[in-house]
């Protein structure tokens, strides 16, 4: 079963990679996650909220080498929407980079366009999803 924590400060990420990652992705605005995959430390999601403009960004969705293709990414990615829906973001705004060699930037670019995903005309690096919320 995964599980999806905010993490409340680094030291309590075991997995060495993810700390790291975790540490590097953090800034003023981010909030960090982990992926507990039966218990095991699996992945990553650093997301960013913009108050002001009602926008939020996803820093950095990373998966543990050895726990891809089984629909982690996909997982903290709908979960990222999710929170982004919650805080009534209008969208949602990523720039796909590879943080190893075994993913390309292309696979990434095709993995985000098929959730969605769409290059800003302003700034063809990034990628940005409309979000749709019912207004209570």
């Amino acid at each position: 079963m995964l599980i999806i924590e905010k993490i409340e400060g680094f030291e309590v990420i075991s997995d060495e990679i993810l700390r790291d990652i975790a540490q590097r992705a953090h800034g003023g605005w981010s909030t960090e996650y982990i992926a507990k995959y039966n218990g095991a430390e699996v992945g990553l999601l650093s997301f960013d909220f913009y108050q002001n403009k009602m926008e939020s960004k996803i820093h950095e969705i990373y998966v543990l080498s050895e726990f891809r293709e089984k629909g982690i990414g996909r997982k903290l990615l709908m979960y990222a929407e999710e929170v982004a829906m919650e805080l009534r973001c209008f969208s949602i705004a990523l720039e796909p980079h590879p943080f190893d060699r075994t993913v390309s930037l292309d696979m990434l670019i095709s993995w985000y366009a098929r959730n969605g995903y769409t290059p800003l005309v302003s700034n063809p690096k990034m990628m940005v999803k409309n979000l749709v919320y019912a207004v209570r």
